[in-house]
């Protein structure tokens, strides 16, 4: 799926990175951000899932200080 509009790509990260939070598998942001099987914690630099495309996400937040506004 290719996202054509910023802003629609910025919502679909903040979809489908908080899942785990909406589904209850996790409690809080902390939580999510150690959370195994989404790809939040490859944005915020905590692990690496081979195929996410951390660059494409951060670059949407700026270049300075872009894991910050990420999250």
């Amino acid at each position: 799926m290719i996202c054509e509009e910023d802003s629609y790509f910025l919502e679909l990260i903040r979809y489908i990175h908080l899942n785990p939070l909406r589904a209850g598998l996790v409690s809080t942001l902390e939580e999510l951000s150690r959370y195994p099987r989404c790809g939040h914690s490859v944005i915020l630099g905590h692990r690496i899932l081979s195929g996410q495309s951390v660059d494409a996400v951060l670059t949407s937040f700026g270049r300075r200080k872009a894991r910050q506004r990420y999250q």
